[in-house]
């Protein structure tokens, strides 16, 4: 019995290897793509996009990239959109989740169920409302407008998360603090918040990849061309008539990489983010 016990684990635990090896060269498919084609002519992509050939590497696409991208001004437009949205995001998203996890009313209990359903609905069903809102309040064409529309697309992500983890905190910590005297916002903000870094961490990093790469909101909600994001930027590169492959490859990887760096920098805080929040749901 003890034998074919193992067998079976042996044989489940080579299964999920297989899988896991099949998942990361799906994974690492496109990153190799990307990079191998970076450095090549466009006529040397054509004829072979899969293979580099060392003698013929270049850094000229990176460098003609880099200055049709703008790349200096249109990243500094991204970072602002990323840090405005991602501010707005944590502090909504948080506020959303204390109140979820500690004041137990069926109000809020259904609002946490329809923030759950929320998540299911496309973004384009929104899209001309919420355009026509931001023309109302003045705030269409400029980047807090754009960065509240996309803390808002992502706002029930990060109130999940955070209600996750905040119900799986001792109820005590809430009690204490209500006996010395704090209110909900204090309590909110000096016992609940500093425990919850890895939580925000982790918001952050998955929002953020959002955020950087999309085109849908950023088309819809900027129109000045001192605002537009690199991923607006990027895809002049491609057009029914014309595709300049080198260039198209070379400004994927110059708009890739920070977000790349981050990730791996953080990559810590994310995973431990991931599991603290996913404890109580």
């Amino acid at each position: 019995m003890m034998g074919k016990g193992t067998k079976k684990g042996r044989s489940a635990s080579a299964l999920i290897s297989v899988i896991v090896i099949l998942y990361a060269l799906l994974t690492l498919a496109p990153i190799y793509f990307v990079v191998t084609n970076a450095f090549k002519g466009n006529s040397d992509i054509i004829a072979n996009p899969f293979v580099p050939e060392i003698g013929r590497l270049t850094l000229e696409p990176m460098k003609e990239a880099f200055q049709l991208l703008d790349y200096p001004v249109t990243m500094l437009n991204n970072l602002r959109l990323l840090i405005y949205s991602s501010i707005i995001l944590v502090v909504c998203s948080s506020m959303a989740g204390y109140s979820i996890a500690t004041c137990r009313s069926k109000l809020l209990n259904s609002y946490y169920l329809l923030l759950i359903g929320v998540q299911t609905l496309p973004f384009l069903l929104a899209m001309v409302p919420l355009v026509l809102v931001l023309s109302l309040m003045r705030l269409n064409n400029s980047f807090l407008g754009t960065s509240l529309v996309y803390a808002a697309d992502t706002m029930a992500f990060g109130a999940f998360l955070y209600t996750g983890y905040m119900r799986s905190l001792p109820k005590e910590l809430y009690d204490a603090a209500t006996v010395d005297g704090c209110n909900h916002f204090q309590t909110y903000l000096h016992i609940y918040m500093p425990l919850l870094k890895t939580v925000t961490g982790t918001v952050i990093m998955l929002r953020s990849v959002l955020f950087w790469n999309d085109y849908i909101i950023a088309s819809t909600t900027l129109t000045s061309p001192k605002m537009i994001p690199l991923m607006l930027k990027l895809y002049a590169f491609s057009s029914n008539r014309l595709t300049r492959y080198d260039l198209l490859f070379a400004g994927t990887l110059l708009v890739s990489l920070p977000i790349m760096i981050l990730f791996i920098c953080t990559q810590r805080v994310f995973i431990s983010g991931v599991m603290a929040g996913a404890v109580k749901g």
